[in-house]
């Protein structure tokens, strides 16, 4: 059978630069499973990457080669105003980088930013990975505008000349459709051809099928984007004998279409697999990093008046495990660079939070001055923060006061031994914006268009679906069935769930930062945006936080926090100096008692619900007992602690289904409230090593789909019933109930991640 390969896509990340693309690329990737002779594809967005390593694993995931490629644009310099589509195929990783750095230099040149970016012809030809096709009706063999024709020429004479001598580099690309311009082009491939020029093929794909073709239409009216000539080609995934058909209806002879199609296997063969680091990417930017920290630990802990003599023994054992770990694991400059730039930070007067997330378990990170809370102290676990087990980077989140927010982060960009960057984000369609969208576009009237999403949003209900669910992801009933139940409105309803998802703009995250001593620009590649709030430009990558984190990379999280402003200003009003937990009196019962009256500046309990579950809460203990009970109601308040919340307010002790899961548990009441409690869990349990435990965990926490959840699901019902049934003394029934209670836990948990 022949094959082909598609050398010429575009998938919704390239609505960053044009909203235009309603297909993915794993809709993409499931619908070349329903055509013959297709070999693979090549992801060619427009000016950038974005997201290239989502698609690098999920071409791995469907047993496809991931080539890098771009559709760029390029131009002869910086006083050439016109713009010619040009695609860029990497050879190897070289070539990866080579794009990456193109694509990172091409938006903002002399001080000037370009939302359509400019690749300089020299600048490609210098390149030596990589391999060069000519593109569209709107490439460099298109037939150029008068006032355009001199450059554009000039342009047209670098590649083909270039092209003499990488006879097996350059490719010249006809296309099926029946336009005057991409005939013009057509014509003059076929005349270069016979002078012994490779010849190439492709129909531009820009969504998978008929269906989203008219997606495409709706989005592109929406939007006010795409060319309105292109929204009539045939731009979907074709078999290989339909492209050879369409190429001979236009016109060209049946050896030259399968030539040019067996052209794209060549391409395709001509480049080569390579594995993306993953390791950890800690900044290693300290000479003596080890040495450095330890002295800036001592130092502090012989400066702190409530820490007896007799007890710095202790804190020296638990520096030297924690530096022990940190040194194996690479991050000792990581630990130092956290510590000035947050020292910096509070000696500019910027006040920082007391601490969030797992880095409170670390004595290092309290001695250097990155959290405020002393983890011996308050008995706190090192391992949830680092261990040497578990895979994954460290990660430090930390509260900021809002209006200095970015002046913190600035520290990063300003460091001389640092490339960071802004953290790239998309913004897509949720489903009541998709119902809203074919509403407009449709003829529908306003009661109409009303009743339509009242139906659906019934029908999501149904199902459980949250807002941000994506009814093709999760498909509670096939699409057909839906629009049988939406009776008149079944077609339309199609369509909003095509839409639903939809990438339709991309901006940066506004904590995270990216921060690493390796060269952004071609390791990973940037785009350049404008900062709506400042007007000025900033490097944002091309990656996003969940790539960057699998990639190893690290990233700063400065996350704005209103609490911490307003314990700010409240201090600087009283001339006294920012509070310290260690020296806070918790049993005040006037302090509780105010606590009680209003949540105001309550950080987690400022919804009166929140609130009302406290106060029942606190009324059932004594004043020693209120700071953990608190504790354990901010856990109790999220979708995670639903299944347990009512019957510890009601004051009931935990009943796991087995006595020996009750005792494990003594400080919640018997009950699973904390991350810690599924570790400790899995690993009593279900018999997993701490690393193994702590792995599910941070899985646990993160968002996934259902069918990404399920197998862990599975996975911990198996192993908790083959390990528990071996070690202690249990019926069917106690264990049906034991991990039926526990995995509730975890589902609840998972689904605060997704909310």
């Amino acid at each position: 059978m022949k094959e082909y390969v598609i050398t010429h896509l575009h998938t919704q990340k390239t609505n960053g630069t044009m909203v235009e693309v309603p297909s993915s690329l794993k809709d993409y990737l499931e619908e070349i499973k329903t055509k013959t002779g297709i070999k693979g594809l090549i992801v060619t967005e427009h000016g950038q990457a974005l997201r290239w390593f989502q698609k690098y694993q999920l071409m791995k995931k469907y047993g496809h080669k991931y080539i890098h490629a771009v559709e760029g644009y390029t131009c002869l310099n910086g006083d050439d105003k016109f713009n010619r589509h040009i695609l860029l195929y990497a050879v190897n990783y070289n070539g990866f980088e080579e794009i990456n750095e193109l694509i990172s230099t091409s938006y903002q040149r002399d001080g000037h930013f370009y939302k359509r970016p400019r690749m300089f012809i020299d600048e490609i030809l210098k390149c030596k990975n990589i391999i060069i096709s000519t593109a569209c009706s709107g490439g460099i063999l298109a037939e150029s505008k008068e006032e355009d024709k001199e450059n554009s020429d000039i342009v047209k004479s670098k590649i083909l000349e270039w092209g003499l001598e990488n006879k097996d580099k350059l490719f010249l690309e006809i296309q099926p459709h029946i336009y005057n311009k991409q005939i013009i082009v057509n014509n003059e491939v076929l005349k270069l051809y016979k002078q012994g020029y490779n010849i190439i093929c492709s129909n531009d794909v820009h969504y998978t099928n008929s269906n989203f073709k008219e997606i495409r239409k709706i989005i592109s009216m929406d939007k006010n984007s795409g060319d309105e000539f292109e929204l009539v080609f045939d731009l979907s995934i074709k078999s290989y004998e339909e492209q050879l058909k369409n190429f001979i209806n236009v016109g060209i002879e049946k050896s030259i279409a399968e030539e040019a199609l067996a052209n794209t296997i060549k391409l395709h063969d001509m480049c080569e697999e390579y594995e993306i680091d993953c390791g950890f990417k800690y900044p290693q930017i300290y000479d003596d990093p080890k040495t450095t920290l330890m002295q800036r630990c001592v130092s502090r802990l012989y400066s702190l008046d409530y820490i007896k003599q007799s007890e710095y023994g202790k804190y020296i054992e638990r520096i030297d495990y924690e530096l022990g770990v940190m040194e194996k694991l690479g991050s000792l400059s990581y630990m130092n660079l956290f510590s000035d730039w947050l020292s910096w930070c509070k000696e500019v007067g910027i006040a920082i939070g007391y601490s969030r997330g797992s880095a409170s378990g670390s004595l290092v990170a309290y001695l250097t001055k990155i959290t405020n809370m002393d983890s011996l102290m308050w008995d706190m676990s090192f391992e949830r923060f680092m261990n040497p087990l578990r895979q994954g980077l460290a990660d430090i989140d930390l509260d900021i006061q809002p209006s200095r927010r970015q002046e913190a982060r600035g520290w990063f960009f300003n460091h001389p031994q640092l490339n960071s960057s802004d953290i790239l984000t998309f913004g897509t369609v949720a489903y009541k914006g998709a119902c809203d969208t074919i509403i407009r576009t449709s003829e529908l009237t306003k009661q109409q268009g009303e009743q339509l999403k009242e139906m659906y949003a019934d029908i999501r209900t149904e199902f459980e679906l949250s807002d941000s669910d994506l009814f093709r992801e999760k498909l509670p009933i096939e699409v057909d069935e839906l629009a049988k139940r939406m009776g008149d409105y079944g077609d339309l309803i199609r369509k909003v769930v095509l839409l639903e998802g939809c990438i339709v703009s991309i901006g940066s995250h506004p904590a995270g930062v990216l921060v690493t001593d390796l060269d952004i620009r071609r390791k990973i590649g940037v785009i350049t945006m404008e900062d709506k709030d400042t007007g000025e430009y900033k490097l944002v990558s091309q990656c996003d936080r969940k790539e960057l984190d699998a990639m190893g990379y690290v990233k700063a999280d400065a996350l704005g926090l209103s609490t911490v402003g307003a314990i700010k200003r409240t201090v600087d009003y009283l001339g006294i100096e920012f509070p310290n937990p260690q020296n806070f009196n918790f049993h005040d019962g006037k302090v509780w008692e105010d606590i009680k009256k209003s949540p105001c500046m309550i950080f987690q309990f400022e919804e009166n619900k929140a609130h009302e579950y406290m106060k029942t809460a606190l009324d059932y203990v004594e004043v020693d007992k209120k700071l953990h009970t608190m504790s354990m109601m901010s856990g109790l308040i999220r979708p995670s602690g639903k299944s347990i919340r009512d019957r510890f307010l009601k004051g009931k002790v935990g009943d796991n289904g087995h006595p020996e899961i009750d005792k494990a548990f003594p400080n919640t009441s018997g009950f699973c409230v904390y991350q810690e409690d599924i570790i400790k869990f899995l690993s009593l349990f279900c018999g997993y090593d701490y690393a193994k435990a702590d792995n599910i965990r941070k899985k646990i926490a993160k968002k996934m789909s259902d069918e990404m959840f399920k197998p862990i699901i599975g996975e911990i019902d198996r192993d908790f019933r083959n390990y528990f049934q071996t070690k202690y003394e249990a019926t069917q029934e106690q264990m049906d109930n034991v991990i039926k209670s526990f995995l509730q836990i975890v589902s609840d948990a998972q689904r605060y991640g997704l909310v």
